[in-house]
C-alpha cells in the first residue's frame, strides 16, 4: 500500500490516495468505520486506520484535520488514522493500543446484543457521528461497552441530557440567548467526538477508564468546544442558570458530580462570579455551616470527598421536605466546597453550598404573564426556620446534622451577602403548628401571608397561584 502523505499548511491533510485505499475507504461512499494498518511517514510503526467523514474528522480534530483533495474535490470520506484519533498525536511512536502489522484484519468484537438486524455489529452512523444525535451514549457507546450498572453510566447520562438542552430550549419563549444555544451545540458535540475513539475495535478501556475520559473532556470542552465557539466564560447569568437547571432537572440526585465540573469551570478557570437575585438571573447561593455528629459505627470511604458532597445534597433534601418547596417550581443543589479538606475523622463542621433557583421565572416552567419571581420568600422562609431551631439534630444515614449558621448571598463566590442567621435554641415543633391548616393549593409552604393591597401574595404552589393571576376571571381569589 502506498504511503499516506502530510501536508503541513494551516491544517492538516488527511488520506490514501493509492487504489487498494480506495477500495477499503472510497472518498465518497466510505463505509465509516471500515479499518486497515498502514504505515505513515510520520510515524515510526504501522497503525490501525480507520475510514471515517470529512464532517466527523473536521469535528474531531477541532477542524485543524480535513481530508485531502481527491482529483480536485473535496472526498466525504478519508483515512483517519487511530494516534490522531485516539491520543492526538500527529508525528512520533506509535503507542500499543494503535499499533499494528501490515496484512492483519482489525480485532474481532463480539456481536453486541440488542443490535437490530445486520451482524450484530455498530451501525455506520455509530462509527463516525455528527455530534448532535443525543441518543449515541446509549444507542452506541454503552452497546460496545454496556457499563450502565456502574458511574460509568450516570457520567454518559449527564452527557446525554447535557446534548438534549438544545432542542429543550426550543420549547421555551424565554429560552437561551443565541449565543447560549451556540455554545451548547458545540460542548454537545465536543463531549460525543472525544468518546467516539473508544468504539473502535483496537480499544478496550475499562467502565472506569470510561467515565474518567468522560470527565476530563469536560474542562476543555467548556472552556474552547472549537474553534470560534463561544467559551463558558462567555456566557451571562441568565443563559448558564437555564442551562444548569434544565441538566439538574434530569438528575433526582440534589449533588451531581458531572454538574459540578460546569461550577467548578465557572468559579475557577474563569473566575467569574455572577451577580444573582436579579430579574434575569433569579438564583442565590446559601451557605450554611453544620454541625455533625456521629453515631454507630462510622464507615470510612476512599472518596471521603464524594461523601461530604453526597451529604450536602442530603441535607438540602430534608431542608426542601421540611419547607415544601416543590421542584416543579424551583431547583435547589448543594455541595460541600472544602470536601478536598474536610477529610479528617473528627471534623464535625462541614460547610455546604446551596444554589436556589427559580425556574419559573428562568422561563423553564410555565406560568401566567403576570408572574414576579418568589425566591426572597423562598430565602426567608429558609432563614426563618434556621433562626427558629428548625434543623437540629436531622438524620442523614449514620450522623445526627445540624445547621448552626446560613448566609444568603448575592454572587456565585459568596462575597456579597444580604442575609446572615444563627440557628437559635432547638424547636422540634417548629413545623407543627396545630393552627396551621394548610390550604389545598398550598404544595411548597405551609405559612399564608395575608392578601395585601387587593392582590393575592401567596408564596406558595407557584403554577396555581400563576394561573389564576393570568386570567381576568378573579384576580383576588378568597
Amino acid at each position: 500500500m502506498q504511503t499516506i502523505l502530510f501536508i503541513t499548511v494551516t491544517i492538516m491533510l488527511i488520506g490514501d490516495t493509492s487504489v487498494e485505499g480506495q477500495v477499503r475507504c472510497n472518498p465518497f461512499t466510505g463505509p465509516a468505520g471500515n479499518a486497515d494498518c498502514v504505515k505513515f511517514d510520520s510515524y515510526d510503526a504501522p497503525q490501525w486506520a480507520v475510514c471515517l467523514s470529512n464532517d466527523y474528522i473536521q469535528l474531531k480534530s477541532k477542524h485543524r484535520h480535513i481530508c485531502r483533495e481527491f482529483f480536485g474535490s473535496r472526498p466525504d470520506y478519508c483515512w483517519y488514522q487511530c494516534q490522531i484519533e485516539t491520543f492526538h498525536l500527529e508525528n512520533g511512536p506509535v503507542f500499543k493500543q494503535c499499533h499494528c502489522t501490515p496484512g492483519d484484519s482489525p480485532p474481532e468484537v463480539p456481536p453486541i446484543p440488542d443490535i437490530q438486524g445486520g451482524d450484530g455489529s455498530l451501525p455506520e452512523w455509530c462509527l463516525s457521528p455528527s455530534g448532535t444525535e443525543c441518543t449515541w451514549y446509549s444507542d452506541c457507546l454503552l452497546k460496545r461497552h454496556p457499563c450502565r450498572a456502574s458511574a460509568t453510566s450516570y457520567a454518559l447520562s449527564y452527557a446525554e441530557k447535557f446534548c438534549n438542552v438544545y432542542k429543550k430550549h426550543y420549547r421555551y419563549p424565554a429560552g437561551l440567548t443565541s449565543q447560549g444555544k451556540e455554545w451548547v451545540d458545540a460542548v454537545r458535540k465536543c463531549l460525543q467526538v472525544a468518546l467516539v475513539p473508544y468504539i473502535r475495535p483496537w480499544s478496550e478501556p475499562t467502565c472506569t477508564d470510561l467515565k474518567e475520559i468522560a470527565f476530563d473532556s469536560h474542562t476543555s470542552c467548556y472552556l474552547e468546544p472549537f474553534p470560534e465557539a463561544p467559551s463558558i466564560c462567555d456566557l451571562d447569568c441568565k443563559d448558564w442558570a437555564q442551562i444548569f437547571w434544565t441538566i439538574k432537572d434530569g438528575f433526582t440526585q440534589t449533588f451531581v458530580e458531572p454538574l459540578q465540573g460546569a461550577l467548578d469551570v465557572i468559579l475557577g478557570h474563569c473566575n467569574k462570579s455572577f451577580t444573582l437575585m436579579t430579574a434575569e438571573c433569579p438564583t442565590t447561593t446559601i451557605r450554611l455551616n453544620l454541625d455533625r455528629k456521629h453515631f454507630g459505627i462510622e464507615k470510612r470511604s476512599t472518596n471521603q470527598g464524594l461523601v461530604l458532597n453526597n451529604l450536602a445534597g442530603s441535607v438540602a433534601d430534608q431542608l426542601a421536605t421540611k419547607l415544601k418547596w416543590s421542584k416543579v417550581s424551583r431547583g435547589w443543589y448543594a455541595y460541600a466546597p472544602n470536601s478536598t479538606t474536610n477529610r479528617e475523622k473528627d471534623s464535625d463542621i462541614t460547610e455546604v453550598e446551596m444554589l436556589l433557583g427559580d425556574k419559573v421565572a428562568l422561563g423553564l416552567t410555565y406560568a401566567g404573564a403576570r408572574y414576579a419571581s418568589r425566591l426572597e420568600i423562598r430565602i426567608k422562609e429558609l432563614s426563618d426556620a434556621v433562626e427558629g431551631g428548625a434543623f437540629h439534630d436531622m438524620v442523614i444515614g449514620n450522623e445526627k446534622v445540624t445547621v448552626r449558621s446560613m448566609v444568603a448571598c448575592q454572587d456565585m463566590k459568596c462575597e456579597e451577602t444580604f442575609l446572615n442567621v444563627t440557628a437559635g435554641p432547638p424547636n422540634p415543633d417548629y413545623f407543627d403548628d396545630p393552627d396551621d391548616q394548610e390550604d389545598p393549593d398550598d404544595q411548597d409552604v405551609n405559612h399564608r401571608p395575608p392578601k395585601t393591597e387587593g392582590k393575592y401574595t401567596n408564596p406558595a404552589n407557584d403554577i396555581l397561584d400563576f394561573w389564576w393571576v393570568g386570567t381576568s376571571l378573579c384576580n383576588n381569589p378568597a
